[in-house]
């Protein structure tokens, strides 16, 4: 599959962090497009750097045996609790970036938690960002989990390859079997990831999930999806109620656990 087709079919991952809380104070300064304009600009010279040798686990040296964003989790925990903070804590989506600057294999550091969640806050601690960040490919996650095909790349995100339409009627629908957030796909890398970041910061970091609609888009791809609301409106709400249900509510549920 070309990587651009891949690219333009997957989503960005929306990151609930930025915004306001109910009395109005914002929450945290995200800034996400300007560190993906970095990786793309970067990209080419890291790949010169050590595109040969980077698939490399055995050999990954980590910059820091130890993380500290504890000042910046205190004012981002004062801000939701409706508190003042004695700062904005500044905050990014920045795995791409992490990846590419720590010359790692995109497909190892996408399926491997350790890797993902040490090359993030290598990354972030030494360029002085206050709060952790792990935005893995959210969009795909649950949609992979459902038997979605995948397209993954050496120096990018991997992507959902929806080319392949797992539901388009009923009998799709009856066929789908419901996944387990603990065993199925790359659901419980997600899980350790954000387990493995909680025992490295302290921070308990807030799962990532696709929405309903954006996933019912990925099993039964957009258009199609759009010409079902008009022609058969009762069939994509069972599709959605049953994403909700059977996927995205035990998916989520798992991370309290």
């Amino acid at each position: 599959m070309d990587r651009r087709h891949a690219r333009r079919r997957s989503h960005r991952a929306f990151r609930p962090l930025p915004g306001s809380t109910a009395q109005g104070r914002p929450l945290a300064l995200s800034i996400p497009d300007y560190v993906l304009s970095c990786a793309l600009v970067a990209r080419p010279m890291f790949c010169a750097m050590g595109c040969q040798g980077r698939d490399r686990m055995s050999k990954v040296q980590f910059k820091y045996d130890k993380y500290d964003f504890s000042a910046g989790v205190r004012q981002y925990k004062a801000i939701m609790d409706g508190k003042d903070a004695e700062f904005n804590p500044v905050t990014t989506q920045m795995a791409e970036f992490c990846m590419a600057y720590g010359r790692h294999n995109g497909r190892r550091f996408f399926s491997d938690p350790e890797l993902f969640v040490r090359g993030c806050l290598d990354v972030q601690q030494e360029f002085g960002f206050d709060i952790p960040d792990m935005v893995w490919d959210v969009y795909s996650v649950e949609a992979e989990a459902l038997g979605g095909d995948m397209a993954w790349f050496d120096d990018l995100y991997p992507a959902l390859d929806n080319t392949r339409v797992l539901v388009s009627s009923e009998q799709d629908l009856a066929r789908l079997k419901a996944p387990d957030p603990f065993k199925t796909g790359r659901m419980p890398w997600v899980l350790e990831a954000l387990r493995i970041c909680q025992e490295l910061t302290g921070f308990a970091h807030h799962i990532h999930y696709c929405a309903p609609i954006n996933l019912c888009a990925q099993v039964m791809q957009f258009e199609k999806m759009v010409v079902a609301m008009a022609e058969r409106p009762k069939f994509v709400h069972k599709v959605l109620d049953w994403l909700v249900e059977e996927v995205l509510a035990p998916y989520i549920n798992a991370y309290f656990k």
